[in-house]
């Protein structure tokens, strides 16, 4: 379809992506959902494993974790899922330690969701509070640090079909380095109206190569940070970063607030939400979990509350799927987007996992095989995440059971975790930092540490509790 067209329907094409912002019963909507996906799961293996049946509750199906569909990935039979087995690709994820997680995907399915969630995303990230500043045939770059397949997989089905609605760049990204994709960009970003990357490569990578201000109509990203540096960014490209949520398994399940930048909200038409109160998460791997907490519904959640995601996809396979995310609300309605629906921003892991820049989860199985494998002695530690200017960093604070040399002992600790984890190694080569710094205390601080807690026995080894780490410390520096 020519351009000229499609702008002189322009109108009735926003209407479509956005009437459903607009949506006063979204509670109604999502239990109309959520009947006919479990009337289709009911029919699937998977559905029968879990006791599905066509007039089953969503309350009272199994909670499921990756475990439980794993044997249906591993040895999959017709009629195990909701579509022909032809239909489904192998995404991968990365899990605990990096080791990936492996997931069979329907194409329909996500070609669906995106119908309903892609041109959405795009009006509202390009919403200034006004108008929609999106036009047909604008230039999306794509910088997708990580290697996320769902995201390789949505930008190569929509480069198929871009032709007069957008025109994605790089063209030949998969062929290109990260620096590649970065030179790109600064060759030719007065030709870019909207950029996908992380907040770091734009100011790091590419501000001090740019003597302009940017004019993007968007800069999407999912980093952790973006909510932090929101006024730098604004400075340079004329507006706040735009926050999604999504992940391997959820894709794109949301669409970025606009009032409140750094927040996202759920978008009913393609997920249904559970959310499972911070004090009850659920932090170890489980299969299945047949006597679940009680979730909160959408319209349930609580202004400066915490919760646990579970998930159940409306095109995939996936149901009342917990996840290690913990979200907050931090409103009920974004006024701007007339939404009212709740707006959560990423708040933690629940599994006690270190994030960085969305490349690498580290858990503390992997940093003590790290500190094994660097053969330091050392008596105990616990990690931090902090964000140094754009990039974040480990922080590890280490009792070492030896004299050390700090620079020398953080490169052999750097090293070991080059090594063993690929997600850190591509963090390190793509962006080009060490996202590690450490920090040695003295003999006997985490036996004071322990002592002043009566008796408790375990450390909290990532993402202590601030007044607990300021007790360890304090008790290093007497």
């Amino acid at each position: 379809m020519k351009k000229a067209i499609l702008e002189f329907i322009k109108p009735a094409i926003i209407y479509y992506s956005t009437r459903h912002l607009s949506e006063n019963d979204v509670n109604g909507k999502l239990n109309a959902n959520i009947k006919k996906k479990i009337m289709k799961s009911a029919a699937t293996g998977i559905g029968k494993e879990l006791g599905i049946g066509p007039d089953s509750s969503i309350e009272s199906i199994p909670m499921t974790g990756y475990d439980f569909y794993l044997p249906f990935y591993k040895n999959p039979h017709e009629g195990d899922f909701m579509y022909p087995l032809k239909d489904y690709v192998r995404s991968m994820t990365s899990g605990t330690m990096g080791k990936p997680k492996a997931y069979l995907t329907p194409l329909p399915g996500i070609r669906q969701h995106i119908r309903n969630t892609g041109l959405s995303l795009i009006f509202v990230s390009t919403f200034d509070g006004e108008r929609y500043n999106f036009s047909f045939g604008d230039t999306f770059y794509v910088n997708i640090p990580g290697g996320s397949f769902i995201s390789s997989i949505v930008a190569g089905d929509m480069s198929k079909k871009q032709s007069d609605l957008v025109r994605i760049v790089p063209e030949n990204r998969e062929n290109m380095t990260f620096q590649e994709k970065v030179d790109y960009f600064v060759e030719h970003y007065k030709e870019i109206d909207i950029a996908q990357m992380n907040v770091t490569t734009l100011l790091d990578d590419i501000q001090p190569r740019i003597q302009d201000k940017l004019n993007l109509k968007a800069l999407l990203t999912m980093d952790a940070s973006a909510g932090q540096l929101k006024e730098r960014v604004k400075d340079f490209i004329g507006s706040y970063p735009k926050t999604p949520y999504g992940s391997t398994e959820s894709i794109a399940s949301t669409l970025p607030s606009i009032e409140y930048p750094g927040g996202f909200f759920f978008d009913w038409r393609v997920i249904y939400p559970e959310f499972i109160p911070f004090d009850e998460a659920i932090t170890e791997q489980v299969t299945r979990v047949d006597d679940p907490p009680k979730t909160r519904k959408l319209d349930e959640v609580q202004i400066g509350k915490q919760y646990q995601l579970v998930i159940t996809m409306l095109y995939t396979d996936l149901t009342r799927n917990i996840t290690s995310d913990i979200l907050e609300c931090i409103s009920l309605e974004d006024k701007l987007l007339k939404v009212k629906t709740p707006i959560f921003q990423f708040h933690s892991r629940a599994d006690r996992l270190l994030a960085l820049h969305n490349f690498t989860r580290i858990n503390e199985q992997e940093i003590f095989e790290v500190l094994e494998s660097a053969e330091v002695q050392f008596v105990d530690y616990t990690a931090q995440k902090e964000l140094h200017g754009t990039k974040e960093y480990m922080r590890l604070y280490v009792e070492f059971d030896e004299e050390i040399d700090i620079d020398n002992t953080t490169k052999k600790i750097h090293d070991a975790f080059m090594e063993i984890d690929k997600n850190y190694y591509d963090l390190t080569t793509m962006m080009e930092y060490t996202p590690l710094k450490v920090t040695p205390i003295p003999k006997g601080s985490f036996k004071k540490y322990l002592q002043t807690k009566d008796g408790m026995s375990r450390i909290a080894r990532i993402k202590m509790r601030e007044d607990r780490l300021k007790t360890l410390l304090g008790e290093a520096m007497s």
